[in-house]
């Protein structure tokens, strides 16, 4: 069943199906189509769609401040479905002027301006705690260990998150994960990208791997799995620690060539055993990276 879509322009009385705006709308360019709110109804839902579904954090800048603020309507949050953060804005220098705020009705209160970087956190977690749609969330956190980014892990129990995407060192990752992983629950799909600020020692990353990353994933029903590195790590306490995923029917390895690879083969060889009957898709991916990191046992090269 169709639905029909009468344009606003004046005196017009012209209505066509909303597929066959649909289709229309697939022969126009992204960048035309988001600015064409004013056209019907069709293409105003379209164009807050493409303006607005999928968009990302990273910079400090005059476009990101009034994003944010234009963020806290409910009816432009509703359009969110994936969200990229890379927090590094949190240590760069809030020479800014506020943004204006958005015109509002007399019956609404204005919304407070982002005056210096603490407005920016805490108008970041206001903005992530009202997300109702969004299902993909990327994160990209390496270093800044000691830089105050709360909002991180404030999408993970407030919006119907699938798939989870961070590429993220197992520091950040352990600070990531500690907050609420109850919240995980709900998780599909999940893609590791994983490295090391070389903080700790081998006994620091064995124990994020087995006591605070398997357990996440045990707490998940899973039907996509990737794990990449950045650089060679010892896994096998994460291999050991998991328990079977019933439902994964898609892994990815990434296999870094220099030792230790992934660890102790018996325990990646034991997780594959486990799940080889019900995957669809196994991918192994040899990866040339740099050589051992400090970190590293000798004896695991052996």
């Amino acid at each position: 069943m169709t639905r029909d879509c009468t344009t606003v322009t004046p005196g017009s009385k012209s209505t066509f199906p909303y597929d066959i705006w649909l289709n229309i709308a697939h022969f126009i360019p992204p960048l035309v189509l988001e600015d064409l709110f004013s056209v019907n109804r069709v293409l105003f839902h379209l164009a807050m769609q493409q303006r607005y579904g999928q968009i990302s954090f990273a910079y400090l800048s005059k476009k990101m401040l009034r994003l944010l603020v234009r963020l806290k309507d409910p009816a432009v949050a509703i359009r969110i479905r994936i969200l990229h953060i890379h927090p590094h804005f949190v240590n760069e220098d809030f020479n800014f002027d506020p943004p204006p705020a958005p015109p509002t009705s007399s019956l609404r209160k204005p919304s407070p301006q982002i005056k210096n970087l603490d407005d920016l956190i805490s108008t970041m977690g206001e903005v992530l705690s009202s997300l109702p749609n969004l299902t993909e969330y990327r994160i990209a956190w390496v270093g800044l260990q000691s830089a105050s980014a709360p909002f991180l892990c404030t999408p993970f129990g407030s919006s119907p998150l699938t798939k989870l995407t961070p590429e993220i060192t197992l520091e950040n990752l352990q600070t990531l994960l500690k907050s609420q992983p109850s919240f995980f629950g709900i998780l599909r799909e999940l893609y590791l990208l994983l490295r090391t600020d070389h903080a700790l020692d081998v006994a620091g990353y064995d124990m994020i791997l087995s006591r605070t990353l398997a357990p996440m994933i045990n707490g998940l029903s899973l039907q996509m799995l990737s794990l990449r590195l950045w650089e060679p790590i010892n896994m096998s306490p994460f291999f050991s620690a998991l328990y079977p995923q019933p439902n994964l029917h898609t892994l990815v390895l990434g296999i870094p060539l220099p030792a230790p690879h992934l660890g102790n083969p018996d325990s990646v060889g034991a997780f594959l055993n486990v799940h080889i009957q019900a995957l669809r898709s196994l991918s192994l991916h040899v990866t040339h990276l740099s050589s051992p990191i400090p970190i590293v046992d000798e004896s695991l090269c052996q």
